[in-house]
């Protein structure tokens, strides 16, 4: 499987990026994703590190390690409605400005073993559920693979309860 953004991972010289030993969660065919309330929106879909092609970010915080400089081009994603609200509650009340920067909606995406590879969810209570995901080439537009229709995080205030 060829990475979507070898290339720009290769110009920074990153060695083991994407890490290969990662798992492809074959039984993780649904996950979620937070979005602009305007689902064509440029950066819905693109990881973190793509965004800031100026590379202002990089060699900042949180982007110091090569690992960390790689997880910048991955697409964040969570396993769980559940556990994608609350993460994006805790990183609300972390950061105020955190809606701007990611959008204030989750989508429900359609995923299979073509579109690439993640990283096992994580087990903290903070950002339960959370894994990166490494796009491959081949990957096809993620927005017509949402299911159902976006849901609001900001609804009912930064503590919504879905």
């Amino acid at each position: 499987m060829n990475f979507k953004y070898a290339n720009e991972i290769k110009k920074l010289d990153i060695v083991g990026c994407p890490p290969m030993d990662k798992c492809s969660l074959p039984d993780l065919t649904i996950v979620y994703r937070w979005v602009f309330s305007e689902l064509t929106h440029k950066n819905n879909f693109i990881p973190v590190l793509v965004i800031d092609e100026k590379g202002k970010r990089i060699n900042k915080p949180p982007f110091i390690s090569n690992k960390e400089i790689c997880k910048g081009f991955a697409l964040s994603m969570h396993d769980t409605l559940e556990n994608s609200v609350n993460h994006y509650q805790n990183m609300c009340h972390q950061s105020p400005n955190f809606p701007q920067r990611v959008g204030n909606y989750v989508v429900k995406l359609d995923r299979t073993l073509l579109d690439g590879f993640c990283d096992v969810p994580s087990k903290n209570e903070f950002d339960r559920g959370h894994f990166d995901f490494f796009e491959s080439d081949a990957c096809t537009n993620w927005i017509t693979r949402i299911i159902g229709e976006p849901i609001n995080l900001t609804e009912n205030g930064a503590d919504n309860k879905l």
